[in-house]
């Protein structure tokens, strides 16, 4: 489907591969997820997820835990900017969001994630810093609570 595209696929601790889907439909802001079992040969059917932005990352963490981030292009569910949700089950339900950073405008997105050595998260998106900016790299250093 034209409207699905920039996949992100994790490798869960228990092999599974789990993926979050960008889907650009009209008035559906919810990333599309899917699994496999068997290493990607096969795929479940793309549902929606709870996650509203685009496009996704995923990240493992070093508990385990499932972390993804995403930017948020709409006015809804807490307004332009960079967020996170945690899942502490493989991407089936999401513990908690958190926006990492407000915007100005929708210009944003396209997060990427790393954990450091001390535990900490560093997401590194684009957007405009001011009103009027153009955009540029940006970063949050934040920590996951347990």
């Amino acid at each position: 489907r034209s409207w699905m595209h920039e996949p992100h696929v994790a490798e869960l601790p228990n092999g599974e591969l789990f993926a979050l889907v960008r889907c650009d439909k009209a008035k559906d802001v919810l990333m599309r997820q899917t699994r496999s079992t068997d290493g990607g040969r096969t795929w479940t059917p793309m549902t929606p997820s709870t996650l509203s932005g685009l496009p996704p990352h995923l990240l493992v963490l070093e508990d385990g835990r499932l972390l993804a981030t995403y930017g948020r292009r709409r006015k809804t569910r807490g307004g332009y900017g960079e967020y996170a949700s945690v899942s502490s089950d493989g991407g089936r339900t999401w513990d908690f969001e958190v926006k990492l950073s407000g915007a100005k405008n929708n210009d944003l997105g396209y997060p990427a994630s790393v954990q450091l050595p001390d535990g900490t998260i560093l997401t590194v998106y684009y957007q405009a810093e001011f009103k009027g900016e153009k955009t540029c790299l940006m970063g949050t250093l934040w920590r996951v609570r347990n």
